[in-house]
């Protein structure tokens, strides 16, 4: 299969996100609803680089929010309001 990096930011105006786990990724029914596949650049020296499920969604969604410019939350000092 073709996925295309985050940085490519390969978003369209209406996209949904799908999530598998770190062992088995998604399924071949979850596979067959997608449009299209991303994935986040790893920079490692050899071995295998793995981002926890938890961590990649974060990860891409903050890709997806930057693209679609959402407004930024306000803060107050260094909370968020």
């Amino acid at each position: 299969e073709h996925s295309l990096s985050i940085d490519a930011q390969p978003y369209s105006q209406h996209t949904a996100f799908v999530f598998g786990n770190e062992g088995g990724g998604l399924s071949g029914g979850q596979r067959a609803i997608c449009d299209g596949f991303v994935y986040i650049p790893q920079f490692s020296q050899g071995g295998m680089a793995s981002i926890n499920v938890a961590c990649a969604s974060a990860v891409v969604l903050h890709s997806f929010a930057h693209w679609a410019r959402f407004e930024e939350s306000k803060r107050v000092g260094e909370r968020f309001v």
